[in-house]
């Protein structure tokens, strides 16, 4: 994305030399990434077992159930869901700290290739924990989506890059009408609930389903084109090209993460491209992130109070964790999985 050069300090993909300074460093906040998420995958793969052990499936499918289950399950659930908000601290931060990575590593290559290799190595022990199983395919591990993340990225600085180069031109002119193209084609799929709820009492009953994918994505190609008009006029041409590349770009990876199902899936890749977007400002853009996700989900609205530690961050890399969260993840989920074997769960 293109609101801000990349001249904010980072914290994973550089040494620094100056002296330290006061508040978080990057390895603070990665500690607290990570910690956050061992209490939510803690509460996802041990606690939510122990509930449908219990009955609480059951008692989901019958909302009169519900509340005797829960006075009668008083300390698991209200564990359970106390421990998953508290989990939701840790996407963000990851998101964060993957931009600051992507822009102060000396190799974004091998950087994509460490992120891909870990996806892959976490996949088996990220499927027996959430599924039991070694293998399966409807719902992939969180390293997938900041993989399509930083490819995003790197997409997004090539074309910045090419486009400056060329000052626009055929090529600017294809990546505007791409853009336009591609956000109208996405966010029909990703706002169809949305679009639905405000013109549905206005369309015709006898539409196809095809004929209101159509219909859907030449109202956000409209806004869009729009928008990058308006934005050609103040800012200039290339800048509204640039854009329109970014766009594209996004809407090509957040729906390979949607195909794959990964963690997240596509508004995971949105929200890192928001943080790129807004990467000179870190509040801001940790509130963008924070955003983003709520608008998935409500119960991501705890990670607002990640703009707590955000706001104190210094700029500095502080110790060097670069392999200890890839390490991590895979091998405490494979623990987790492990003790649930132990507990008969």
């Amino acid at each position: 994305m293109t609101t801000a050069n990349s001249t904010t300090a980072g914290a994973t993909g550089a040494a620094f030399s100056s002296p330290a300074k006061k508040g978080f460093t990057g390895s603070t906040i990665k500690l607290i990434a990570i910690i956050a998420m061992l209490i939510d995958h803690t509460a996802a793969v041990i606690l939510e077992r122990m509930m449908m052990r219990e009955g609480y499936m059951l008692a989901m499918s019958n909302n009169d159930l519900m509340p005797a289950w829960i006075a009668g399950h008083r300390l698991l659930y209200f564990s359970y869901m106390t421990m998953r908000l508290i989990g939701r601290f840790g996407f963000p931060i990851f998101c964060f700290l993957l931009v600051e990575g992507f822009l102060h590593t000396h190799n974004r290559i091998k950087y994509a290739l460490r992120l891909f290799l870990f996806a892959l190595v976490s996949e088996i022990p990220f499927d027996f924990a959430f599924r039991g199983k070694w293998f399966y395919t409807g719902y992939q591990n969180v390293f997938f989506t900041l993989f399509l993340g930083l490819l995003a990225m790197c997409a997004f600085s090539f074309f910045q890059e090419r486009l400056e180069r060329l000052r626009g031109g055929v090529p600017g002119m294809i990546c505007l009408i791409a853009g336009i193209v591609c956000v109208g084609g996405y966010g029909s799929l990703l706002l169809d609930d949305i679009t639905y709820a405000l013109i549905g009492n206005f369309l015709d009953p006898g539409l196809s389903a095809f004929q209101y994918w159509i219909l859907c994505a030449g109202i956000y190609s409209a806004v869009t084109a729009l928008i990058l008009i308006l934005i050609s006029k103040k800012h200039g041409l290339l800048r509204a090209q640039i854009i329109g590349a970014d766009l594209a770009i996004l809407c090509f990876a957040a729906y390979a993460a949607d195909l794959l199902k990964t963690d997240y899936a596509g508004m995971g890749v949105i929200t890192i491209a928001l943080m790129y977007a807004l990467r000179k400002h870190p509040v801001r853009s940790m509130l963008a992130g924070c955003i983003c996700l709520t608008l998935m989900d409500v119960s991501e609205v705890t990670a607002f109070l990640m703009l707590i530690p955000i706001s104190k961050y210094n700029g500095q890399r502080g110790l060097s964790l670069k392999y200890v969260f890839y390490a991590f993840y895979p091998v405490h989920l494979g623990l987790l999985y492990l003790i649930c074997r132990a507990m008969g769960l």
